[in-house]
């Protein structure tokens, strides 16, 4: 990014949602709702039951209908957080499940049984939308059930077909898997651990989809397959993800823009009613690529699946080049449910990629008072270090660290806007953040003059290991609490069509 073109930090005065706290029953451990969620639940009407797991979002507009929304997104939030966490645990333990490379973000979580309720503050609707386990996990638990029967209707019809019929009874299957998976996946976040998983694993579907398939030799070809019956409106096509990266690549980026131009598509993912999100794995002889429709409360509605032969990708950049900084920079997060900081940007947050000279705002969001710092990771093929971004004013160590007031919290905080500009490649994003004052935790770094920015370290990888040295240890008993987010994205010369 272009850091001349940095501005002062500013308030982000335009609406955004509120953030949520949590209190829910994890591996048969119970939280209480703290008294500050309990006072707002009962100012707005919301039971809050002792022993229940609850999860909460808090939302804020200037019309009713954008609080709410908000407060829906802040709630996918809170749960992707825990989601996540607990994929954490299990890849420590060795333990893999499908289910993780399914629930992507926040916005392929399905919602069910929320309860939304808000009140008017002057010109400001503030609204809270709820998750229960006492009013909503039966939902999950009958929408489980529910999809265990289809999935086997589908098993007594699959074996009497063939050719095309074949093939889309194995699309539909593939697609009620996921429905299931991310369903039993919110269901444990709600309390309930005896969910068995599905009949199938989605990549013994998969296998079986790409047997019946012809490779395809050209991108417009594999374009034309996964597009095949997808007629949704305001629809917005994300780039297709290296399975298990975060990096969009030039392959992704291309085929993006073929799938595309087949389907009726908005400019950016907040105007979208559907979104179609791809991801690929790269094999010894060929790709295969999945597509998957998602709709606004993050149901799987379709599938598609695509293998590339050689000849349609040679000439695209299709392997992530920081595929070990990438898991270094994620694997190693430090998440929280109770205490947390959200990154974005103006054009959302995933799947990031910026073309030359595209601009793009940083904004930074907490849900309690506290302080954070910036460190920016760069890693491209004529640059690799990290750096402490400036984020004010101050004298010494200070302009690094912002202080998040009670003002503040649950509010977007901007740290500026930026210009994608060459060399072009991988850059990152990661705060830090903590209740207590961490100017004395901050990474040790040095000016450099033809630059204008303070190097961390020459190596991006070094950097994210000497800023996790540092971070606060969580103490419970002297309230003292850390978290952190990351924001990965690609920047590249503009491509031809």
């Amino acid at each position: 990014m272009n850091r001349q073109l940095r501005l002062p930090l500013q308030r982000f005065v335009d609406t955004a949602p509120e953030g949520s706290r949590i209190g829910r029953k994890f591996n048969n451990n119970i939280r209480k709702a703290d008294m500050r969620a309990m006072f707002l639940g009962i100012l707005l009407g919301m039971p809050f039951a002792a022993g229940a797991v609850t999860i909460k979002g808090d939302g804020r507009g200037p019309t009713e209908p954008e609080s709410q929304r908000q407060a829906m997104a802040a709630l996918a939030e809170a749960i992707f957080v825990d989601v996540q966490s607990e994929f954490t645990i299990r890849a420590k333990r060795g333990e893999q499940r499908e289910s993780e490379h399914v629930v992507r973000s926040r916005a392929d979580l399905p919602l069910i049984g929320v309860e939304v309720s808000g009140l008017q503050i002057g010109d400001a609707y503030l609204s809270t939308a709820l998750l229960d386990s006492d009013k909503s996990l039966h939902l999950y638990l009958a929408k489980l059930d529910d999809l265990r029967r289809e999935i086997a209707a589908i098993d007594e019809q699959i074996d009497k077909v063939k050719g095309t019929q074949l093939h889309a009874l194995l699309s539909d299957l593939i697609t009620l898997i996921d429905q299931y998976e991310k369903y039993r996946t919110v269901a444990r976040m709600l309390g309930e651990e005896k969910a068995p998983p599905a009949a199938h694993t989605r990549t013994a579907v998969q296998e079986r989809i790409r047997a019946l398939e012809a490779r395809t030799p050209t991108l417009a070809l594999a374009a034309r397959v996964i597009s095949e019956g997808i007629e949704t409106q305001n629809l917005y096509v994300f780039p297709a993800m290296p399975r298990g990266s975060h990096e969009v690549t030039s392959l992704g980026r291309m085929l993006k823009d073929q799938i595309a131009t087949r389907l009726s598509t908005v400019e950016r993912p907040e105007q979208a009613s559907h979104l179609f999100k791809g991801e690929y794995e790269i094999t010894k002889d060929a790709i295969h690529l999945t597509y998957r429709l998602l709709d606004a409360q993050g149901n799987t509605l379709k599938t598609r699946i695509a293998t590339l032969a050689p000849e349609a990708y040679r000439e695209f950049e299709y392997q992530p080049k920081s595929l070990s900084f990438d898991r270094l920079l994620h694997e190693g997060m430090v998440v929280s449910s109770d205490f947390r900081v959200e990154l974005n940007t103006n054009r959302g947050r995933e799947d990031l990629m910026f073309e030359e000279n595209d601009e793009v705002e940083l904004l930074v969001k907490m849900t309690r008072p506290g302080y954070f710092y910036v460190v920016g990771h760069v890693v491209k093929s004529a640059e690799n270090y990290s750096y402490l971004l400036e984020l004010g004013e101050g004298d010494g160590a200070r302009r690094f660290i912002h202080y998040v007031n009670g003002d503040e919290v649950n509010k977007w905080i901007s740290l500026g806007k930026f210009e994608a500009a060459a060399p072009f490649g991988v850059e990152s994003l990661q705060v830090v953040a903590a209740n207590e004052d961490p100017v004395q935790r901050l990474p040790d770094h040095r000016y450099d003059a033809a630059t204008g920015l303070y190097f961390v370290a020459s190596n991006a990888n070094e950097g994210v290991v000497k800023t996790r040295a540092l971070r606060p240890i969580r103490d419970e008993r002297k309230k003292k609490y850390s978290a952190e987010t990351v924001l990965m994205f690609t920047s590249a010369a503009q491509q031809r069509r």
